[in-house]
């Protein structure tokens, strides 16, 4: 996909939660004002709100399905960001749980792998060597 393709994509993405972020306080003041009910009002926000984390849920799963999909020429455009949460996902599904670290401040590890009480440190450096 095409760098101005993914931003474009970004873009939509940021849309839409912008939109249900404004949906869920117009569901909280539409409802309150027709029934003068806060908890009406609530309980429609709660709803819309439900509908959000329903959407992310959403597009983690895309997402999650778009990694597993990658061949080689998507493995070659990724990020250094994105490279490190492809990793992630192929080490989950070999059994190991993983926490991918934060981009600024990590001393330099990318995943934090642990299989069996065994804790590993993961470097972009390293991977890079062992694959190549």
């Amino acid at each position: 996909m095409s760098r101005k393709k993914k931003k474009v994509e970004r873009e939509l993405w940021k849309l839409i939660e912008g939109l249900l972020v404004i949906c869920i306080f117009g569901a909280f003041f539409g409802v309150f004002n027709l029934t003068k009910s806060i908890t009406a009002g609530i309980v429609a926000a709660g709803c819309v709100f439900g509908l959000f984390v329903g959407v992310m849920f959403y597009r983690k799963m895309l997402y999650e399905e778009k990694l597993k999909k990658s061949g080689i020429k998507d493995i070659d455009e990724m990020d250094g960001r994105q490279f490190e949460h492809y990793l992630g996902h192929l080490f989950r599904a070999h059994g190991y749980a993983v926490q991918v670290t934060r981009a600024a401040g990590d001393y330099g590890a990318d995943l934090v792998i642990v299989k069996d009480g065994k804790k590993s440190l993961s470097r972009r450096s390293a991977i890079a060597k062992t694959w190549g």
